[in-house]
């Protein structure tokens, strides 16, 4: 058996280092990417106004904000020079960039400084880019299979053109529509939602 891609879900930094060993050990010997998930809870406000609220709020964002760039600097520091076969580290930095704007969105105000520096504006760039063809992508096919094929996306006249065929013509929205004009402002397109 072997794995194209392992996801090691690190949820304290306290154990990234024994979870991510075995995890570097699969993917060289299977020649697999290896995809580290950190994922946080967005806190909201308290449905009453609270003196404290606010200061233990920030400092609950504050220590959650560290444990995670802990975890990404470990990451990194692990799996720096090892010898994973077909995506470089510049191509890793890449991916976790699309991915990163596909689930947060499009803005990079909660972009880790560890992640930034990394990147060069270019590569941001392009990243943005994927990760709002991916959320457009996701709205249109809800993650099932076979759908993506008759929603075709393309560039036409100018135009960022997205086509609901048959069935699928249901999905036409405003919020699909909202994904799709974000898409189309990043590369400088005319949005433009089809149905037949």
């Amino acid at each position: 058996m072997s794995y194209k891609t392992i996801l090691v879900h690190l949820n304290d930094n306290r154990r990234a280092e024994a979870l991510l060993e075995p995890a570097i050990q699969l993917a060289t010997r299977y020649n697999s990417h290896l995809l580290g998930l950190h994922v946080y809870a967005s806190m909201p406000a308290p449905p009453v106004p609270m003196g404290y609220a606010s200061s233990v709020l920030g400092s609950v964002i504050a220590q959650e904000r560290r444990q995670g760039e802990e975890i990404a600097a470990t990451f990194s520091r692990m799996t720096a020079n090892a010898a994973f076969v077909a995506v470089d580290h510049p191509g890793r930095t890449f991916l976790a960039l699309a991915v990163f704007f596909r689930h947060v969105g499009l803005v990079d105000d909660e972009l880790s400084p560890h992640v930034r520096e990394l990147a060069s504006a270019r590569m941001l760039d392009r990243a943005r880019v994927l990760g709002a063809a991916l959320r457009v992508a996701y709205l249109t096919s809800a993650s099932m299979p076979g759908v993506l094929p008759y929603t075709p996306m393309m560039v036409e006249r100018g135009k960022l053109k997205l086509k609901l065929r048959g069935k699928h013509k249901n999905l036409a929205g405003e919020r699909l529509f909202a994904r799709l004009k974000q898409l189309a402002r990043i590369i400088g397109r005319e949005p433009m939602m089809v149905t037949e």
